[in-house]
């Protein structure tokens, strides 16, 4: 026959017998030009695919081949099946069953007649009826035991290699295991280039976890347990907690997090410290002082400093009865004795009582013996913002300067970078831009050097440099410094250094011409500060509103702007406010065409 001959094998994974593959491979090899031959296989087969490869005798149409673009899934959707779904909603959906016709079928199919689509969308997962029913039917039913068993019990995994499998599971052929699953095509998708590392299609794994819940429900505390375990041993500290949380075993959670949220929040990612916490119980963290501690530093870190008084005062009461028992002693004492005064130091500034706050951050200080490293960097820091919102710039960056070497010792990098960017401020105000790019970049290059230069406290380093690119007019070298900062940043909830660095990109906005967008970028940020109702914050989102107005000519709305600056400094007192204040005044009167003979001399700040 000289015509084109094409032989289709559908369902060929059912084929167990070798000589079939057998006959299959040797008419491969002997097979005719004009003879095509089509497998449709949900396994890949028993045959040399590497051989075909090799010499381009082979077309593969694998599953993310198959996977619908959000076009064809609104073709099938709206076309196909009837629907009325706008392109949000279709998108969802693609999303969730991560572009699967079949999954869009019946997602499909369970649409119609719901009264809500976008309330079915949010709900649908793999527990849903039909998922279930399929998937269970079609494949899982279709598997030896063993397997079934090991994907039920890895189903709690977001992802996973051989090792960690064989960890849970107890099962020493689990790497073999998972060989014969990625044959299947059984949903594994692979999450590195060396096929060690997998994850399962997200559908696929909720109906895996629903017949866990189902057929296993005693077993599911003691897997996560296994795997936290196994996290915990290997350096990943974010899943190690995220499953001991998840075993709803909340002392050893409690444990697993005081082992590992302070590396976390040394790197920058105070939000992730803060889900952890409130993920525990009241139970095991009400009468905790460290617990309660942490919460407190989360909070700082985040700037919710409004919430950090009724926490601090269950702390202190909590450290008070240990010592009472005799349960604390020795450095353990000491740390939460130094961590209870910074806390009281931050609260001291917030109420305008620099003095105090000064005393508080000294005492703490005080509480670190000679030659402890973990806990004296964070202190001098702390003394630095001290004396800073006491007016005594001078004596903040020396403590800035005294807190870097210091807090990179105890590996507190949020520390370390807030140091840096305290200094660098402190010395912008005094007309030192030269000093401060050097101290920046120097962290920059170290941050680089020692492979923490994409941790979220690094971010502020690089929104630092755009400040000081800012002040030199250097707009493009500021902009590119803020974009790296704040994508760096912002994971970690970093809220010092966002929003600061929203301030640079406002005033890069307006100074580019474009004021709508600064305009944009204020009013999104009042949003924020409004929320958080804490005196400073607010005050200097007003001074930025303020220097806008001036620019802009809106003299009466740069007055409002300053009216709440001044009931902010009566609350505060902080330097920095009274410092905005001498700058924006003169400003606003010399925009009126007032004359400067006539101003009264302006309040002093009282050291």
């Amino acid at each position: 026959l000289n015509a084109g001959l094409i032989l289709i094998l559908d369902d060929y994974h059912i084929i167990e017998a070798g000589q079939v593959h057998d006959s299959l491979s040797y008419i491969l090899e002997h097979q005719p030009p004009n003879l095509h031959i089509i497998l449709i296989t949900r396994v890949d087969p028993s045959i040399s695919l590497a051989r075909l490869r090799v010499h381009r005798q082979l077309v593969e149409i694998r599953a993310e081949d198959l996977q619908f673009s959000s076009q064809e899934a609104a073709s099938l959707l709206n076309e196909k099946m009837g629907l009325s779904l706008n392109s949000e909603q279709i998108e969802a959906l693609n999303t969730h069953t991560e572009s699967w016709v079949v999954g869009l079928q019946l997602a499909a199919l369970s649409l119609k007649g719901q009264s809500s689509y976008d309330r079915f969308i949010d709900q649908f997962t793999g527990g849903h009826q039909f998922i279930l029913d399929y998937l269970t039917e079609e494949v899982l039913d279709t598997l030896p035991k063993n397997q079934r068993e090991f994907l039920l019990q890895t189903s709690i995994l977001e992802r996973f290699c051989g090792a960690l499998c064989q960890a849970v599971t107890d099962d020493p052929s689990s790497g073999q295991m998972l060989h014969e699953i990625r044959k299947r095509n059984l949903f594994l998708i692979p999450l590195d280039t060396e096929g060690r590392w997998f994850r399962y299609q997200h559908l696929f794994a909720e109906v895996l976890y629903t017949l866990l819940v189902r057929d296993h429900p005693g077993e599911i505390s003691a897997l996560h347990l296994k795997a936290a375990a196994w996290f915990d041993r290997q350096g990943y500290a974010d899943e190690a907690v995220d499953h001991t949380l998840r075993s709803g075993d909340m002392h050893r959670a409690k444990q697993m997090v005081l082992k590992h949220w302070m590396a976390v929040r040394h790197r920058g990612a105070v939000a992730t410290v803060l889900q952890w916490l409130d993920a525990l119980s009241e139970q095991v963290t009400q009468d905790d002082p460290i617990v309660l501690l942490a919460r407190c530093w989360a909070l700082f870190l985040s700037w919710q400093n409004r919430a950090i008084e009724p926490v601090l005062e269950q702390a202190g009461l909590a450290y008070q009865r240990l010592l009472g028992e005799g349960s604390l002693e020795g450095a353990q004492r000491d740390q939460i004795a130094a961590q209870l005064a910074m806390m009281h130091s931050v609260l001291a500034r917030e109420r305008g009582d620099h003095d105090k706050s000064v005393a508080y951050a000294e005492e703490a200080a005080g509480y670190i013996p000679q030659g402890m490293m973990e806990g004296i960097g964070t202190a001098w820091n702390m003394l630095a913002a001290a004396r800073a919102g006491a007016g005594d710039f001078d004596g903040a960056i020396q403590a800035y300067q005294q807190g870097i070497s210091l807090v990179h010792e105890e590996g507190n990098l949020v520390a370390a970078y807030g140091c840096v960017y305290g200094q660098a401020m402190y010395m912008l105000i005094q007309g030192r831009l030269n000093e401060a790019e050097r101290l920046c970049q120097s962290a920059i290059d170290r941050a680089e050097r020692e492979g923490h230069g994409e941790f979220p406290a690094a971010g502020s380093l690089y929104i630092t440099m755009a400040r000081i690119e800012l002040e030199r007019n250097q707009l493009d070298k500021a902009q590119a410094n803020l974009n790296t900062g704040l994508r760096i940043a912002r994971p970690g909830g970093f809220i010092v250094a966002e929003r600061t660095g929203r301030y640079v990109r406002a005033q890069l906005a307006a100074l580019h011409g474009d004021l709508e967008a600064a305009v944009n970028i204020l009013e999104d940020l009042e949003r924020i500060v409004t929320a958080m109702d804490e005196p400073y914050v607010v005050a200097e989102l007003s001074w930025q509103w303020a220097a806008h107005y001036i620019k802009t000519g809106d003299l009466e709305a740069a007055r409002e702007k300053l009216r709440i600056l001044d009931e902010k400094i009566a609350l505060t007192r902080h330097a920095n406010l009274l410092l905005w204040q001498g700058w924006l005044f003169p400003r606003l009167l010399a925009a009126e065409g007032l004359s400067l003979i006539h101003i009264s001399e302006p309040t002093r700040l009282q050291v």
